[in-house]
């Protein structure tokens, strides 16, 4: 198993993580309707354009992308925090946590002051442990259904 920044031929790979997580792990919490809307969003365009100017981490077994999360560049102090996914067959193992070590020692969270992200609700105490919070420490949700956080880091 290793970890590394992701690739432009891991595209499609983490495209499928990002999927069968979504479709697997959300469906006890958001309506079908609504995953089905983030799966359509998933694009490989957006993929692309996003590791411009994001680093994104992949842990990698056997071939096979079975986790992923990332960090943007800092406008104007502030790093976007992008979705921790862990495929399904792999939860439990540590996985989400690895790649969350990975991404607060990357540079971009050096250089900002502030980490913000949105979060699925059943999520928010995995990233409680990392030090995030939600935003004005209320459950707000935005239209997509995801919630504010936000962890300070100067």
């Amino acid at each position: 198993m290793i970890i590394r920044r992701l690739e432009d031929k891991d595209i499609e790979s983490l495209m499928h993580l990002v999927n069968i997580t979504m479709r697997e792990v959300n469906t006890e919490t958001y309506p079908d309707e609504l995953i089905e809307q983030w799966v359509d969003e998933q694009k490989e365009d957006y993929y692309r354009e996003e590791a411009k100017d994001t680093h994104v981490y992949v842990i990698e077994k056997e071939g096979n992308l079975i986790a992923s999360g990332g960090i943007s560049k800092p406008v104007d102090g502030v790093s976007t925090l992008k979705l921790v996914y862990v495929h399904p067959d792999h939860g439990g193992e540590g996985l989400g946590r690895k790649i969350m070590e990975t991404v607060l020692e990357d540079e971009y969270v050096k250089e900002a002051d502030k980490i913000v992200g949105s979060a699925l609700i059943n999520a928010i105490r995995f990233y409680k442990k990392f030090g995030f919070r939600t935003k004005d420490d209320e459950y707000v949700f935005n239209e997509d259904g995801t919630i504010e956080i936000e962890k300070d880091v100067s």
